[in-house]
């Protein structure tokens, strides 16, 4: 196409997902944008555990570190109310900052919809790609709404990480991606707590697990 983005399909799937709150999920035969979300449906009692190596309290997919993640997206000049989302942990042994950036620009807010360009008389301004979506009934594309991930805002507020070694098949192991290609998050129960899975290894019959605690559900 004409005037394509610059950027590789991965980065535009990963804007995509960033901007929509979704995740982007990396399997031998696909890469798949699958909802972010996890229930009481997909809970399962965590068992056979071998050793716990460590726990702390911070969210380890970002840095171990980091206390505050913003997602923002790749405003323009023009753009004078940008869009962004911040989470961050409620913990003050913690003080580095990371950003993510969408590769798309979000646009002004217009009149009657998303606008890409200054009304700069007939010049058109927008030099990058601009996210929008359709409104069902309504002709101009519309601005989208700040990225919001109540995934990360759980795990930011409960904010600790768990590493352990499980016994575990290697049928088990990749069941975990099972449940995230269907477009669902396990979430394992252990201790009274519930987790999420965020890095997966097995090897030998064992399975080493990062899991981020989330809010406790119903089972």
């Amino acid at each position: 196409a004409f005037n394509a983005p610059d950027m590789t399909l991965f980065e535009l799937l990963k804007s995509v997902a960033l901007a929509t709150g979704n995740d982007v999920v990396v399997i031998p035969s696909d890469v798949l944008v699958v909802s972010s979300t996890y229930g009481k449906s997909t809970m399962k009692a965590l068992d056979k555990v071998i050793s716990v190596d460590s726990v702390r309290r911070n969210v380890e997919a970002w840095g171990s570190n980091t206390k505050k993640k913003t997602v923002r997206f790749d405003s323009e000049e023009y753009v004078t109310e940008p869009l962004s989302a911040v989470y961050e942990i409620d913990n003050d042994n913690l003080d580095g900052e990371d950003e993510v950036r969408i590769a798309f620009s979000e646009g002004n807010v217009g009149t009657h919809g998303v606008e890409i360009d200054d009304h700069d008389g007939a010049k058109f301004t927008a030099k990058k790609w601009t996210i929008a979506y359709a409104e069902d009934g309504d002709k101009w594309l519309q601005r989208v709404s700040a990225p919001s991930s109540v995934a990360c805002s759980d795990i930011a507020s409960e904010s600790t990480c768990v590493r352990v070694k499980v016994q575990a098949s290697v049928a088990d192991f990749f069941d975990l991606l099972d449940i995230m290609t269907g477009g669902m998050f396990r979430v394992f129960v252990w201790r009274g707590c519930s987790y999420v899975w965020t890095d997966a290894d097995w090897s030998e019959g064992v399975m080493g697990l990062t899991l981020q605690r989330v809010s406790q559900l119903q089972p």
